[in-house]
């Protein structure tokens, strides 16, 4: 009966998820900021001194066409049209003026992007780079929600060969690596190493910009946030024997479903004894496990589970391998929905299978069309050993999901014939581009599926402040240390000016909280060369009270406290 409740309400969270992708594309926008039109700067926030604004963005792929709306409100102000862009980081100017030709006022726009790309008929890779660049990676996941700043960049669990990174690296949307400065994959360790005497697999980011991580030798899951990249353990719990491998994660308005395959310790790392489907529910605001897990599928006898994604409609898809030789590898799907708990072998939908190899990661892609016809499940299957790579070694796509045998198609070819079961992740960005990492032969690549023409477009929570400067450099001298000091006038009314030091390159983020703790404005958010800076915070829709600003860099986090007096 407890089983039956709990599938119920796991249920219920699949129907409400309120996270929702949009239809199939190939290019989107992402990164976006704003900087002087003449440098990377942050922008001053004048146009009465004959300079201009450069509203910048990745784009994941090459784009026909690229439409940028300045937005007052609801009310588009200024349109800039522009064709036939490359990917990766570009920039269109706005000069202040609207479509009118007159200045605009004071005051903060949003932004808009829009990009239309004639699309591919055939699963196409859109880049790829696998020339001995040391990668020494165990998995990759990528930020879908549209309204997180770090939305579109790839992260990835480095164990010291990526440009030096031990700990998480990070890229953006079209490959190219953005860690710390752009060119640079390593994002500032977070205390606890990601190194290779500990292996941590298969991440996944959820909505809230948190990413989860299979800890594997210390028997555990973590999780990092991908703004202050703090790691804090969400369940470690005994595992007596079992070894968690593979995560996946169900949201919904009653929190977070979280689903791990396990494997018996006293199989070997490729072909376990024993395995299961663990499961725990996180409720909202949770941070950790109480310790009760439930087991969703057993796989005693018959397969060893490997890697898990919910579907939708209470489903669940997980690779799985033959312990004994006599079933093909694949993947499998099971519904969960008004079972009784645990679902065994025999409960499966259905299965698809390679003829060779071993099942390895899986992730899904949740298509436009609300009866789920347009989603997709993608697996890959690995090598058997070292020097023994099956036939059709690479990326597999299952289409048709809701059919009695859906249709199997063999997306992408591992280029180097050398994809490890241990070693290599896919993901799926916000449009469904598959983004693959390959540790053996040290691969990267990103496959657009066949969209044919296709648009995007993104309301990007960047804004363009105009008549305030929002970060001016007060001094040429470079400081030797990041500094925070305290605001003037203060208390203040309604306006006050923060001054900060930067001594790096590097991402900087300057936000104002309140006393509950709730981001009441950002001031500075992107790349700060080395300098001196001051920063304008006006509270004019503010009420009085305390409120706290926050310096954000890497690992150094400074914060002062200010008094709103109206």
């Amino acid at each position: 009966m407890r089983s039956l409740l709990i599938c119920t309400a796991l249920a219920l969270i699949i129907v409400l998820c309120a996270v929702v992708q949009p239809a199939k594309a190939d290019v989107y926008p992402s990164h976006v900021r704003v900087t002087q039109a003449t440098s990377t700067a942050a922008f001053d926030g004048s146009f009465t001194d004959g300079t201009a604004a450069a509203i910048r963005f990745i784009l994941s792929d090459h784009a026909d066409s690229v439409i940028v709306r300045i937005r007052s409100g609801q009310t588009v102000v200024r349109t800039i049209k522009g064709t036939d862009f490359a990917a990766g980081d570009t920039a269109v100017v706005w000069d202040g003026k609207n479509d009118a030709g007159t200045d605009v006022s004071n005051g903060t726009y949003s932004i808009q992007i829009a990009t239309y790309d004639k699309g591919y008929n055939t699963y196409k890779e859109i880049y790829y780079f696998g020339d001995g660049i040391g990668l020494s990676t165990r998995g990759v996941t990528v930020v879908k929600n549209s309204a997180l700043k770090n939305f579109g960049f790839i992260y990835g669990l480095d164990s010291g060969g990526y440009l030096g990174t031990t700990g998480i690296l990070r890229l953006t949307a079209d490959g190219r690596p953005w860690g710390n400065s752009k060119g640079v994959g390593k994002l500032d360790n977070t205390g606890m190493t990601l190194g290779s005497g500990e292996a941590r697999y298969t991440p996944e980011a959820d909505s809230d910009g948190y990413i989860y991580l299979i800890s594997h030798t210390q028997r555990q899951l973590l999780r990092f946030h991908t703004d202050t990249l703090n790691v804090a353990i969400v369940d470690s719990g005994s595992f007596g024997a079992w070894y968690p491998n593979g995560i996946g994660i169900l949201e919904g308005p009653t929190g977070k479903r979280i689903a791990m395959t396990t494997r018996n310790a006293s199989g070997t790392a490729a072909l376990g004894t024993d395995s299961k489907v663990l499961g725990f529910h996180l409720n909202p605001g949770s941070t950790m496990n109480t310790g009760v897990r439930d087991t969703l599928v057993s796989g005693r006898g018959v397969a060893l589970f490997w890697d898990v994604v919910f579907g939708r409609d209470s489903t669940l898809y997980v690779t799985f391998n033959p312990p004994t030789g006599q079933l093909k590898p694949g993947v499998a799907k099971f519904d969960l929905k008004g079972k009784t708990l645990p679902l065994t072998w025999a409960d499966t939908s259905w299965t698809v299978r390679v003829d060779s190899g071993r099942g390895n990661t899986v992730n899904y892609w949740r298509g436009a069309a609300a009866d789920g016809s347009q989603d997709v499940v993608y697996f890959t299957i690995a090598r058997l050993a070292s020097g023994n790579p099956p036939q059709g070694q690479g990326i597999y796509a299952v289409t048709n999901l809701n059919a009695a045998q859906p249709t199997k198609t063999f997306a992408y070819p591992d280029q180097q014939n050398n994809l490890s079961i241990t070693r290599s992740d896919i993901a799926i960005d916000a449009v469904g581009n598959i983004i693959y990492f390959e540790n053996s032969n040290e691969e990267i690549a990103i496959i657009s599926p066949p969209t044919g023409a296709n648009s995007y477009t993104l309301n990007s929570p960047t804004t363009v402040v105009v008549g305030t400067p929002t970060d001016v450099p007060v001094t040429d001298l470079v400081p030797e240390t990041f500094g925070l000091a305290q605001n003037y006038p203060n208390p203040f009314n309604p306006s006050t000016t923060i001054e900060y030091k930067v001594p790096v390159e590097g991402l900087v983020r300057l936000a104002v909280y309140n006393v509950l703790g709730q981001e009441v404005a950002v001031l500075v958010d992107g790349i700060v060369q080395p300098g001196h800076y001051k920063a304008n915070f006006n509270a004019r829709n503010a009420p009085s009270g305390a409120y706290f600003y926050v310096l954000t860099a890497g690992q150094t986090v400074l914060k002062n406290r200010m008094i709103l007096l109206k």
